[in-house]
């Protein structure tokens, strides 16, 4: 039997809660040199959530021309909103 499915891109706001001790300016300023991917630290976060009512769909021009659509069968690409060639 064959295996499909479809993937599709989305964004969607996390909320991510510090630790009370936590210096907003300081985390700022983190995030400015270093990026998002601090906030992942479990020394500064104390719960972090995906808002899943937020998730919106993104646009192909949105995802730098790159597919927000793949069809799959059989774990392999058939059909995506770029190309638009199903292939099997």
């Amino acid at each position: 039997m064959a295996e499909k499915y479809i993937d599709i891109k989305c964004t969607v706001w996390e909320r991510v809660f510090l630790f009370e001790d936590e210096d907003i300016k300081e985390i700022i300023e983190k995030i400015t040199k270093e990026g998002v991917n601090i906030l992942f630290n479990d020394e500064i976060v104390r719960e972090h959530m995906v808002l899943e009512d937020t998730s919106t769909f993104m646009e192909t021009e949105e995802n730098d021309n790159q597919p927000t659509i793949e069809v799959y069968k059989n774990l392999e690409i058939v059909w995506d909103n770029i190309n638009f060639n199903y292939t099997e």
